[in-house]
């Protein structure tokens, strides 16, 4: 990753900030990379709190934002350590879909409405603490599928608020994968620069 420019912090603080998803509380710029999303070019920033970036584990606590190149909000994960019994308290599906398309409704209005909902179901992730013990982190995910035939989702934790969210996600149908990168994700950045294993499916090849 290249060292995160004042123009990064500032574009996307600033779409954060529109999507009503501020940043706070110890999120230090840990990077940024050029890449694209299906031949859209994008700029991934990376943001980690003090004690992971001391850490410096890939895999650890972090914020992450993809743009393109007209600061529109293509993905957002904020991956922390969960409260002590957060996993029990998780938003049943009429409350995520509630809060999801609160959410997407104030980011676009337009696009939140080409939504289906296809599914609403329990999500985890696996992080690594600033202390090397595994956490898990867990949200209900409410995947939707756009008019278009692209795919977007968000996961609500158990505070009520946005985890992860992503757009235009295309899916290969042939590969029985995700089609689009995954930029928001470490073991897939891990397993594309080769330090690695490819995940399985769903993920996408690499």
């Amino acid at each position: 990753m290249a060292a995160t420019t004042t123009s990064d912090i500032a574009r996307t603080g600033l779409a954060l900030s529109r999507a009503g998803l501020p940043f706070h509380g110890g999120w230090e710029a840990a990077g940024t990379r050029r890449e694209t999303h299906d031949g859209r070019p994008v700029t991934v920033v990376r943001f980690q709190q003090s004690a992971a970036r001391r850490a410096a584990a890939p895999g650890g606590p972090h914020l992450s934002v993809v743009l393109d190149d007209e600061d529109v909000l293509l993905g957002y994960t904020r991956l922390t350590a969960p409260p002590a019994g957060a996993e029990r308290d998780l938003p049943g599906e009429d409350e995520a879909r509630t809060v999801a398309f609160r959410f997407l409704t104030a980011l676009d209005p337009r696009y939140a409405a080409a939504l289906t909902v296809q599914w609403i179901a329990p999500h985890h992730e696996q992080i690594t603490a600033p202390d090397g013990a595994p956490a898990a982190l867990s949200g209900t995910k409410v995947k939707t599928r756009h008019t278009d035939g692209l795919y977007a989702w968000v996961v609500v934790g158990a505070d009520r608020t946005v985890l992860t969210f992503e757009r235009d996600i295309r899916w290969d149908s042939a590969a029985g994968r995700r089609g689009t990168e995954m930029w928001l994700h470490d073991s897939w950045i891990a397993a594309r620069e080769g330090t690695g294993a490819q995940p399985s499916a769903p993920y996408a090849l690499v």
